[in-house]
């Protein structure tokens, strides 16, 4: 934004906002916006029961109001999940009003789901004279039915309609993928196309450290040629874990290649016990890892893994491919049908393989394709890093939500 622009205060409406040393992608998007000197605002829902207490101070130069609910409301009886859905926005609504409600936002920015923020949004929006946008990174409540997680066909429908709606309060929406923009006009009525870009996933670009390979490796005890492939993130039913744990029992008669996990969830524990007792003796387990010395950990390893459910039916974008990109490692992916992630990472990218999760077959080609041509390798892992840098910088993300969002202003704010 030129010096001299209308546009002056943003707010971010979200339920996942990190804590110092802990930063999240709302966090790199809020930081993006300050460093260009608007007045950053954050409303961050402390949704689950390890989020941070309610406080209002400011976190690095942004102006952060976080709520938490009392702790009777952190269960898992559906109905008090139900309730505190509604009620949580509520709560959190009367507690910012104090702050906030003198404040005309220029710009206010949700995340989905959008039904667990839409009161606040749509209450600051009234109040604004500016615009709002919607950045949807997943379509609840669509993945609770595929993984079966909400059995009621009754309650989803009620969710997805309460979802739609909320929806309708923005006035742009940013889908990751082209496939995502169209499972939202096939599945959400009263969207208008007009309003819906492509805003791809992000991260903070920063120059290429160079790791010591060697070092890391001898501390978790690999040899200088092994072929490590990592995983890192969540060990849930979401992931289906099991087709990699499958995939490296396959590949156990290749002496140079490893598998290692790195994460912590709700599946870790079984995930272990199979590798122990089919002793499955190529990989390793890691606990969670603090963001500042996992980049390192993993750029010292060979090929990056993305693994989703075969039961998934909606389209997705995971965001640890970035952390495998930024480092320049090549991707081999299981992941269900109804993605074009596979299509992004062979085609646009150039990054990796992609496979339907359950072929195993193809899956164990692309393993064994990817970790034994080198040149192969390398080429994919440089493609990759190359188109993190730009496309998936959040300065490039910064300018599109910014400069979409005043199309329906008729103004120019981008810096």
């Amino acid at each position: 934004m030129e010096k001299g622009s209308l546009m002056k205060n943003i707010l971010l409406v979200t339920t996942k906002y990190g804590i110092q040393g802990n930063q999240w992608l709302t966090n790199e998007l809020a930081n993006e916006l300050k460093s260009r000197d608007y007045k950053v605002y954050v409303i961050a829902l402390s949704w689950l029961k390890d989020d941070p207490e309610t406080s209002y101070k400011e976190e690095n130069e942004i102006k952060v109001y976080r709520y938490k609910l009392p702790k009777l409301f952190f269960s898992d009886f559906i109905i008090i999940k139900f309730i505190k859905q509604f009620i949580f926005q509520i709560l959190a609504l009367r507690s910012t009003k104090k702050h906030l409600k003198k404040i005309k936002f220029d710009l206010i920015i949700g995340f989905t789901p959008a039904l667990l923020t839409s009161k606040i949004v749509k209450y600051y929006q009234k109040l604004s004279t500016g615009t709002s946008y919607l950045i949807l990174w997943d379509f609840f409540p669509y993945y609770l039915l595929d993984l079966n997680l909400l059995k009621s066909k009754l309650f989803f429908q009620i969710l997805k309609i309460l979802e739609n709606r909320s929806y309708l309060i923005y006035k742009k929406i940013g889908c990751m993928t082209k496939r995502n923009k169209e499972f939202l006009l096939m599945n959400y009525k009263g969207i208008d196309p007009l309003k819906l870009k492509i805003i791809p996933i992000w991260a903070k670009i920063s120059s290429r450290k160079e790791y010591s390979r060697s070092q890391t490796r001898e501390i978790l005890g690999y040899k200088k040629d092994d072929i490590i492939f990592v995983y890192g993130g969540a060990h849930s039913i979401v992931q289906e874990l099991d087709n990699i744990i499958n995939l490296a029992k396959k590949l156990l008669s290749y002496e140079r290649i490893k598998f290692i996990f790195i994460g912590k969830g709700t599946d870790k524990e079984r995930l272990k016990k199979i590798v122990n007792d089919q002793k499955i003796v190529n990989i390793k387990f890691l606990d969670y890892i603090p963001r500042e010395k996992y980049e390192e950990i993993i750029a010292s390893f060979d090929i990056g893994i993305v693994s989703l459910s075969s039961k998934l039916t909606v389209p997705s974008f995971p965001s640890k491919s970035l952390d495998y990109l930024k480092v320049g490692l090549p991707i081999i992916a299981s992941i269900d049908k109804f993605t074009d992630y596979g299509n992004i990472l062979e085609n646009e990218i150039k990054g990796g393989y992609a496979s339907i999760a359950g072929d195993e077959k193809s899956l164990l080609q692309n393993a064994l394709k990817i970790a034994f041509d080198e040149e192969d390798r390398n080429k994919k892992g440089e493609n990759g890093r190359r188109y993190y840098e730009q496309i998936f910088s959040v300065e490039n993300i910064c300018n599109k939500i910014l400069s979409s969002s005043i199309e329906n202003e008729n103004k120019r704010f981008v810096k």
